[in-house]
């Protein structure tokens, strides 16, 4: 879910690139931020205090991806030596360094704990997708953060 003026630009991982993000630092690398539901960006947006009264919009996406480190394993936090309560602080200078390395790595793609409940987003580095790997807007729809999607639905090609 993002705001409504960036609808032609749902898929792009720039925002992130210019602005940061939990799991990039500004300038560094792009990432593309996706909840598992709507209820997941919702709670998202109501973390960061976006206003009730913005216009936004939902993009439902089919990702296809071969390397993703899933950082919602506890096995996997183990052999990285992080906790998840390391992933959710306030303080995002680990988990800029943990996406680096993850993206340097050669991963594709981080499923990663939404510090928003218990919800799971995936941060989808664009410049690491390999031959077989897609990620594709399927539809965009006009929503509200409280919850309503209005009923028109745009199909994308």
């Amino acid at each position: 879910m993002v705001s409504a003026r960036y609808r032609d630009a749902l898929a792009s991982d720039q925002g992130a690139y210019l602005a940061g993000g939990r799991y990039n630092a500004p300038e560094t690398f792009g990432a593309l931020y996706l909840g598992e539901s709507p209820e997941t960006c919702r709670a998202e947006l109501a973390r960061q205090g976006r206003p009730a009264r913005a216009r936004f919009v939902l993009g439902a996406f089919r990702v296809t991806l071969s390397k993703v480190c899933d950082l919602t394993d506890p096995a996997v936090l183990r052999a990285l030596g992080v906790a998840r309560d390391d992933l959710v602080r306030d303080d995002w200078t680990m988990t800029q360094a943990l996406g680096a390395l993850i993206r340097e790595a050669g991963f594709e793609a981080a499923l990663v704990p939404s510090v928003a409940g218990p919800h799971v987003n995936l941060v989808i580095f664009a410049d690491r997708l390999g031959g077989e790997s897609e990620v594709r807007v399927e539809h965009i729809q006009d929503a509200e953060p409280g919850g309503s999607e209005r009923s028109r639905e745009e199909p994308k090609d």
